[in-house]
């Protein structure tokens, strides 16, 4: 049996350092479940009120979007509640895509992100001032590369990040076995998980490189309101 968090592995401390410097060519992608209310579920990387760049839902009108922080809200388009989907954003020589579940979603965007900084990286809640998110995340990856059409839709077909390590940065199953929460990279920067709870989902299998039974159902962590803090 899996750990929980509530409002997400807002993973933060020493080691998980936001992955600075890098404002084009990048892939940020992870699989959703999403309940119809509640607010700031996704993934970040930097401070949002300030800089960086991010995937994160607006649950309260079910739409996926793109956050640049100090920037704006950028592209996506809507989603499914209550079903498991493959989320990616995608920038590429100065211009911004968001996929879902492998296809594109929304229109193309040419804005530029201001630099990360801030020494986060957040899964769950994005939101550094605090906030709330209700649903559940997996398999939360970022690649300093725009990946293919072809590696994303191998990603919404269920295959792991581990796949494709050419230039992946950050990886986090949240299975919710540890704490700190695993980062499955060379760089091996874990985050700490906060606001623990009992709470289990499953998820849909994913495909592991490597022996062994090649599907393997992991249990990520369920997202509920309150603080993110």
């Amino acid at each position: 049996m899996s750990r929980s968090v509530t409002n997400g592995a807002r993973l933060d401390g020493v080691k998980s350092a936001t992955i600075t410097g890098v404002t084009d060519n990048f892939t940020v992608a992870f699989w959703f479940r999403a309940a119809a209310t509640g607010t700031k579920l996704g993934v970040y990387n930097g401070d949002d009120g300030a800089n960086g760049y991010g995937l994160v839902l607006d649950q309260t009108a079910g739409q996926l979007q793109v956050l640049y922080g100090g920037v704006a809200f950028l592209g996506g388009g809507a989603y499914a509640t209550g079903a498991w989907q493959h989320a990616a954003l995608v920038r590429s020589a100065g211009t911004g895509q968001v996929y879902l579940n492998g296809a594109t979603l929304g229109t193309t965007f040419a804005n530029t992100p201001n630099t990360p900084s801030g020494n986060f990286f957040y899964c769950g809640v994005w939101d550094s001032a605090g906030g709330t998110g209700t649903g559940y995340l997996a398999e939360a990856a970022m690649w300093t590369r725009a990946l293919s059409g072809s590696e994303l839709s191998s990603l919404s077909s269920g295959y792991s990040p581990l796949f494709y390590r050419t230039s992946l940065v950050r990886y986090h199953k949240i299975r919710g076995a540890n704490n700190p929460e695993d980062d499955d990279t060379p760089g091996n920067n874990p985050g700490t998980v906060t606001n623990a709870t009992a709470q289990i989902n499953t998820h849909p299998g994913v495909v592991y490189p490597g022996g062994g039974t090649p599907y393997t159902r992991v249990r990520p962590k369920p997202f509920a309101p309150g603080l993110a803090r």
